[in-house]
């Protein structure tokens, strides 16, 4: 079994430094102590803890058979007293859909935003066309050379 910690950010800026920084934490080896330093300022002064949430890991595995239906032996689904959860009956597991999109099933139908923002922080991969150049100084794509042949049968190269 694993945790979620849902926090709260009154302010959006410091919800997305904080995603920032952790994420840059996350990539780092070693971890920059100065960092989680900003990290820990950032979450104690603007967070605040919402929630903390039991996410499942294991699975039922009687979904294969057919039984989880409640078609061999009665048992549906009931609702874990705990961690609220919706498991099978007779092996009190979730089945594989439930532990695979748990965030997913968590939002409720609200989008989450964070696969947007965390492409906003993504260096913009231009495509450029290999047949077009930019000219360094006035930034305006210009045909590349071309190849022609002169009436000697030499080839050089031509701007148009």
């Amino acid at each position: 079994m694993a945790r979620i910690i849902l926090l709260g950010f009154k302010d959006n800026d410091a919800a997305e430094a904080f995603i920032r920084d952790m994420d840059r934490i996350q990539s780092l080896d070693p971890v920059s102590s100065s960092l989680m330093g900003e990290l820990g300022v950032i979450t104690a002064s603007a967070g605040k803890v919402e929630a903390l949430v039991a996410r499942p890991t294991l699975t039922c595995k009687c979904s294969s058979t057919g039984m989880h239906q409640g078609k061999k032996t009665g048992a549906g689904f009931t609702k874990t007293a705990k961690f609220g959860w919706w498991v099978h009956a007779k092996c009190r597991r979730p089945t594989s859909y439930i532990v695979k999109n748990f965030i997913t099933n968590m939002l409720n139908g609200h989008n989450d935003l964070l696969p947007e923002l965390r492409e906003s922080w993504q260096p913009k991969e231009e495509n450029v066309d290999p047949d077009m150049a930019t000219s360094e100084n006035d930034q305006t794509p210009t045909q590349a050379p071309e190849e022609t042949q002169t009436s000697q049968g030499e080839t050089r190269e031509v701007q148009v």
